[in-house]
């Protein structure tokens, strides 16, 4: 390799370094996703327009944003920059308040977490439509599709109008 070509790799290495890490999709190993053992396959509740979906309590998701963000590498520690949001949502079946299923996603970016509300909304409506239906979706491979990576099922399932 040139000497030209050796430093250009070294000053790409060194601010590769300094590069904040992207926090649109979770750390699986930190967040991999969890299904509430309760109501998170329990169809006929989750597509009940008129049914209580438990929210956690505030303190309790500040508090968890806060550890997270000053433990999992967020150079911006801003609390308001972020949602702390379930990857999967309560909607599909996700625990409300296992820290499995919470994560600080950002609101900036081209995959922020209002993006993430469209397509929990979306995979939402295709688990509630009619077997028969076309584009109905059974609840647990949208709860897998989510939680494996919420931007690929978005650019699956939204058309591409509604592509960033």
């Amino acid at each position: 390799m040139s000497r030209t070509g050796l430093s250009a790799l070294l000053v790409l290495l060194f601010c590769a370094g300094f590069a904040q890490v992207d926090h649109s999709l979770p750390d699986p190993k930190v967040t991999p996703g969890a299904i509430d053992p309760i109501s998170g396959n329990d169809l006929k509740h989750l597509c009940d327009p008129l049914a209580f979906l438990p929210r956690p309590e505030f303190g309790y998701t500040r508090q968890a944003e806060l550890v997270q963000l000053n433990s999992a590498g967020y150079v911006d520690k801003e609390p308001s920059h972020y949602e702390e949001n379930h990857l999967i949502p309560i909607i599909l079946g996700g625990a409300v308040d296992d820290q499995r299923n919470l994560w600080p996603e950002p609101y900036t970016g081209t995959w922020n977490a209002r993006l993430k509300d469209r397509i929990d909304l979306e995979l939402h409506r295709r688990v509630c439509l009619p077997r028969g239906n076309p584009e109905w979706l059974p609840l647990d491979q949208a709860q897998r599709e989510i939680a494996t990576n919420w931007i690929n099922a978005y650019k699956a399932y939204l058309p591409a109008g509604a592509q960033p």
